[in-house]
């Protein structure tokens, strides 16, 4: 597994933890990717700046 697809991986385990303690929808989690979800735009606010 090469380092980008295992950095992925990592992100997708973390927007899963982040979607079951209800920090984000999994719906966000597709539609901005794993790493903008988690990073960026947890909150809300955050939102208009992408």
């Amino acid at each position: 597994m090469d380092y980008e697809t295992n950095e992925r991986y990592a992100g997708f385990h973390e927007c899963i933890r982040a979607v079951i303690s209800k920090t984000v929808s999994f719906e966000r989690c597709i539609a901005f990717g794993y790493d903008v979800a988690i990073r960026g735009g947890a909150n809300e606010s955050s939102e208009s700046s992408l």
